[in-house]
């Protein structure tokens, strides 16, 4: 771990060639350029699980290397420069991704859309913010990790205590996850470590979507927080009411019209409910 120091220059390629490398933190320096653009079937990469690479200048597509590594479970790109689409094959290539955060890149989804996400069945916390345009897709609804009972991914909470085990090769290893990631819920700019297992997060705030927010929202029972700072139109759907579990709630600057649903009083846990009353033009807590 390299983290929060004043590295400068391009991350070499010689990274490709680290035996045994389960945990790459470089955050918080002044790396450029692009990743290197390691072969798919890397085999020191194939015990990579934690990749965090947040606030450098760092650009390019997103990193290929991470194809075909299944025990990547976190990555983190955030406040860099990455750009281009949202390729597909990331819910097909990196099946146990419990932690995607992409915040404050250049990204574009796929053709102007955030990819399909039927195939991912660990995403549990999705930070896409200051990137995307288009419309949220219906498969949102289909993020299982989001829509279970015990509310966190035993993959990541597993690496938060630093417990293992993953399962590589018939081989038991251990990550000590130390990260400590920011995440924007009630009202509040918050760092957590070893309870990030426990957040179920969509952040999909300050980009460009348009459309509706998907009616079966509901689904998602595990959510704790919902941000969307967009153009979407259309009205609330009913079935949010339907999210026990969330704390936090702000779709406030969107195009949203009619009644808030009745159905929210029932939201027991909701610290904080930010939205525009089109009619009223006011903002309302609840």
């Amino acid at each position: 771990m390299l983290y929060n120091n004043s590295i400068s220059g391009t991350i070499p390629s010689s990274l490709c060639s680290l035996e045994n490398l389960e945990l790459l933190d470089l955050s918080t320096n002044m790396l450029t350029g692009k990743f290197p653009n390691c072969q798919e079937n890397s085999e020191p990469y194939k015990r990579l699980g934690i990749v965090n690479l947040n606030t450098n200048n760092l650009s390019g597509e997103f990193p290929s290397v991470f194809k075909g590594h299944p025990n990547v479970i976190f990555v983190d790109l955030s406040y860099n420069q990455f750009s281009g689409n949202l390729p597909l094959w990331i819910w097909e290539k990196i099946p146990n991704l419990v932690l995607l955060r992409l915040r404050s890149n250049m990204f574009y989804g796929f053709y102007g859309h955030i990819p399909e996400l039927t195939t991912s069945k660990e995403l549990q916390f999705l930070d896409l913010a200051y990137n995307l345009s288009g419309s949220i897709p219906h498969s949102l609804v289909n993020l299982s990790a989001m829509a279970r009972t015990s509310g966190y991914s035993n993959l990541l909470h597993r690496s938060v205590a630093g417990q293992g085990p993953h399962l590589y090769n018939s081989e038991y290893y251990m990550i000590y996850f130390t990260e400590r990631v920011p995440v924007s819920t009630k009202g509040q700019q918050l760092e957590f470590s070893r309870e990030l297992s426990h957040m179920v997060i969509l952040d999909l705030s300050c980009n460009s979507l348009t459309g509706v927010i998907p009616q079966d929202i509901g689904a998602l029972i595990a959510l704790k927080g919902f941000l969307s700072w967009n153009q979407l139109s259309g009205e609330i759907p009913v079935s949010i009411g339907q999210l026990k579990q969330l704390e936090s709630l702000d779709l406030s600057h969107n195009q949203q019209s009619g009644l808030i649903p009745s159905s929210m009083s029932g939201l027991t846990y909701l610290q904080q409910s930010i939205w525009k009353d089109s009619d009223r033009k006011t903002i309302r807590h609840l």
